[in-house]
């Protein structure tokens, strides 16, 4: 079977790019605004991914998409330790996950992917992390893995519920991101309560082993 994505906030296509790598997904619609990452998207993938998806005409289009899973590594720099860590307070790149929410909430996508930077975690003494898994779960009824419900009914989870390093997923990269997978209550039902408790911490499938490699699949 092979399912459906669109990619928000795309860059160049990276995530779209793993997803594929599977052999078991096919990309239907993306938004970038970046004109330099648009040139080099459409030089990879054969499409101009120029969208906005903040914008109303652009929600409309996804609403009108047949797609099965949301991919988004939306704005990092205002969550990174490398910039000013104003968060949701940066009114331009700060609140795009709350478009993203948007058109989750519209579409009803059986996943999501999100992607970030590691401090997105601890970010705002772990107020926006916070904020982001109130929304998915409580909002729109998704289950995030790696989020539990302790004694109290409060969501669990720490820094190691979502923190990954695709060092340990066959790239010969150092680079920990967070990321944030969740699958739709709605559309799974019952079956929900059979996802992993935990995203994988490691793979066995090595992408390329050094630079070598990834310099061939490039020619």
């Amino acid at each position: 079977m092979e399912y459906k994505t669109i990619d928000l906030c795309a860059g160049i296509g990276g995530i779209r790019r793993g997803f594929e790598l599977t052999g078991k997904f096919k990309n239907v619609l993306s938004a970038e605004i970046d004109k330099y990452a648009c040139v080099t998207y459409e030089h990879l993938y054969g499409e101009n991914p120029k969208n906005d998806l903040t914008s109303e005409e652009f929600k409309e289009k996804v609403a009108n998409t047949e797609y099965d899973i949301l991919l988004a590594g939306f704005p990092c720099q205002t969550f990174s330790r490398a910039g000013l860590q104003m968060g949701f307070r940066d009114t331009t790149k700060g609140t795009i996950f709350f478009s993203i929410a948007d058109i989750i909430s519209r579409t009803q996508p059986k996943a999501v992917f999100l992607e970030n930077v590691e401090n997105l975690i601890s970010h705002d003494g772990g107020r926006t992390i916070q904020t982001i898994v109130n929304i998915l779960e409580n909002e729109l009824d998704y289950r995030i893995i790696g989020v539990t419900l302790d004694e109290n009914g409060e969501y669990a989870y720490t820094r190691k519920s979502f923190i990954r390093n695709s060092k340990n997923f066959g790239l010969p990269q150092n680079r920990p991101r967070a990321y944030i997978m969740a699958f739709s209550k709605k559309q799974y039902g019952a079956a929900i309560k059979m996802l992993n408790e935990d995203l994988p911490e490691s793979g066995t499938n090595f992408i390329a082993r050094d630079l070598t490699d990834i310099r061939a699949d490039c020619r």
